[in-house]
């Protein structure tokens, strides 16, 4: 039994629940979520209940064919919603896979063609086979993938754990493809300002305008992805960066790099926020924080992995190779692998096509309310910041815009600081190479850290109890974030003002990047999960702030730097860390009634005490879960023949 599945029959445990949903709480804070969970529960009661009545409906109106052929239970259903054509199909009774189908195993194959059909006026089940293997009769991408979608109870259930990893896989990487061109193009900056005859502060424009754009067109594509759909926004953009990027590569002045640097970033903003709707549509909330925990690590080792790459491309080839090689990536690598591999994700969308195929999957859905209440509309683009502004919300966005903007900064000065004087062979300064080799560091802090860090929200979200206020989810991101990146900050920032010995700065670097890529899984998994149905807006008003924050300070350090020092200018950036880091653990702890150190404490001592009933009950819940799966596969009557 895997990890998720243990985790799933936790969370639906009786005893587990109790104990989690007795700890002290914020109970006017949680009222709200609390009656919405219980209209959600009467919602399925009804769904259910409805089921039932249906059912009793078939078998009320089960009779035989002319010739004495017993109808199966499948053909019933069929001719009870007019989608399908019944046919008798006694012969087909003896197939295991026929019956694992009507059974609803969703790990089983479609049914065998029936021995007969009728005259053909309605699509047959040879037909309806094919419907079922991933494409629709128009040719479209289906949800399915190679299972039956009429045994899904959830809207999650419609994708396979193979391919919805498939889909994480591609949306990490095409996420990881917008910082990743900004700073493969940054060691090359003092190539570009001789061969372009420009300033340095022009130079460091195209740098800073590119962030500046990519934040503020996040907030165009996520509620265009909400309206029109994952998969093509996805494609639009990426042909969009392919063709801004080779207008890159040809620009003669430093006018025209700074325009196409600009339209460049804009096309780019597509991925974060769409990546992370379609996160949002596969993974259900209770795997959702492990999910954008590995998402995150391609996005945040992306600005690390830049100088290495662009280094060594512009000391080889010239600056210019840094453009080519990011449309090899754009056009060569994400466009094929979002074709092939990242089908339509939108929960409106997939609910209505599988209305069409199967109306009874489609009302078998639990979510299928709920999702036909809010159909897909464009929001204003300045609702992500609506999202942001939300009173749940702001402090958490703060932080995440300083906690990334000073990282962005420190990851930015790290090669202005080793190429002088002391660092390097001898003392005068390192190679374009050997700096992309010390950025991986921090590269190394990403790979950790990012997938601890979904899982701490995962975990948090599991130990406070379903009736949990969502912001539970950050306390224990938010309490590493608060501790480890003042330190890193202070470390990284004096011992590059003194210049002392090279691992110092690295060190200070790598808890940079570990409390960055702990805290960033655990605020998209909670944004997501807070506002489900604005998913990817909330996300791209996430990256929106990231992105501005990082513009921002790009240019803040440079010219703070200077003025100030390294270590002042850390200090600052560890101060304001601190600061609103400690502002939202406060709101975390109200809204788990936690008003005082001695409440803390109890509720620290509940939460480890609550640690050991997980290690109680999971081997009970591996029980249950083996008896469900026995009762699945084995439970179902198949195509035995009516009375």
């Amino acid at each position: 039994m895997d990890t998720a599945s243990a985790w799933k029959s936790l969370a639906g445990h009786a005893a587990f629940r109790d104990a989690a949903d007795n700890r002290p709480g914020c109970q006017a804070t949680l009222q709200p979520f609390q009656q919405q969970q219980q209209q959600q529960q009467q919602q399925q009661q009804q769904q259910q209940q409805q089921q039932q009545d249906k059912q009793q409906q078939q078998q009320q109106q089960q009779q035989q064919q002319p010739d004495g052929t017993a109808l199966c239970n499948c053909c019933l259903l069929a001719a009870a919603d007019n989608s399908r054509s019944c046919c008798p199909c006694a012969a087909a009774a003896a197939s295991q896979s026929q019956t694992k189908h009507l059974a609803g195993d969703l790990a089983a194959a479609p049914p065998t063609a029936c021995v007969s059909c009728t005259d053909g006026k309605q699509p047959s089940c040879k037909q309806n086979r094919s419907s079922g293997n991933g494409s629709s009769s128009d040719g479209s991408s289906t949800p399915a993938t190679g299972a039956s979608a009429a045994g899904s109870s959830s809207i999650y259930d419609l994708f396979s754990k193979r391919r919805r990893y498939l889909m994480l896989a591609v949306c990490a990487s095409a996420a990881a493809l917008a910082p990743l061109a900004d700073t493969i193009y940054i060691p090359s900056l003092y190539t570009v300002r001789q061969d372009l005859y420009t300033s340095q502060a022009l130079a460091a424009a195209t740098v800073a305008i590119y962030m500046l754009v990519v934040g503020v067109c996040a907030l165009f594509w996520g509620p265009a992805s909400d309206r029109y759909g994952r998969r093509p926004i996805l494609l639009i953009s990426t042909l969009l960066a392919v063709a801004f990027t080779l207008a890159c590569y040809f620009a003669k002045t430093i006018g025209l790099l700074i325009l196409f640097r600009g339209l460049q970033g804009a096309a780019v903003a597509a991925y974060g926020s769409t990546a992370n709707g379609v996160l949002a549509d596969t993974w259900p909330p209770h795997l959702r924080g492990t999910a954008l925990g590995i998402s995150t690590i391609p996005l945040l080792i992306g600005p690390l992995l830049g100088p290495v790459l662009g280094g060594g491309l512009a000391q080889a080839f010239g600056w210019r190779s840094t453009f080519l090689a990011v449309v090899v990536m754009a056009g060569g690598v994400i466009l094929p692998l979002i074709l092939l591999g990242v089908p339509e994700t939108h929960h409106y969308w997939n609910l209505a096509r599988l209305q069409r195929q199967d109306p009874a999957a489609a009302e078998g859905l639990k979510e299928a309310a709920a999702i036909r209440a809010r159909p897909p509309r464009f929001q204003a683009p300045w609702y992500p910041y609506q999202i942001l502004l939300d009173k749940y919300v702001i402090l958490h966005a703060t932080v995440t815009l300083v906690t990334f903007g000073s990282m962005f900064c420190s990851v930015t000065q790290l090669p202005v600081l080793l190429a002088q004087p002391p660092y390097g062979p001898k003392g005068h300064g390192m190679s374009p190479g050997t700096i992309g080799l010390a950025c991986l560091s921090a590269s190394a802090a990403g790979i950790i850290a990012a997938p601890i860090g979904g899982r701490i929200a995962d975990f948090s979200a599991a130990v406070h109890g379903r009736n949990a206020h969502p912001l539970q989810r950050l306390m224990y991101n938010n309490a590493l974030n608060l501790v480890l990146k003042p330190i890193g900050l202070l470390l990284y920032g004096w011992t590059a003002q003194y210049k002392l010995h090279v691992a110092l700065p690295l060190v200070g670097m790598f808890l940079i990047g570990v409390s960055n890529n702990v805290y960033l899984p655990g605020i998209f998994s909670y944004v997501t999960n807070y506002r489900p149905q604005a998913a990817a807006a909330a996300a791209a008003g996430i990256h929106s702030v990231m992105c501005v924050a990082a513009g921002v300070l790009t240019m803040f350090g440079a010219v703070a730097v200077q003025a100030l020092g390294s270590g002042w200018m850390f200090s600052i950036l560890a101060a304001l860390n601190l600061t609103v880091s400690l502002a939202a653990a406060a709101q975390i702890c109200a809204c788990s009634g936690v008003s005082n150190w001695q409440q803390l404490r109890e509720f620290s001592s509940s939460s480890f005490r609550m640690v050991k009933q997980l290690q109680q009950l999971q081997e009970s819940a591996e029980l249950d879960e083996e008896a469900a799966a026995a009762a699945a596969g084995g439970g179902g009557s198949g195509c035995k023949a009516a009375a």
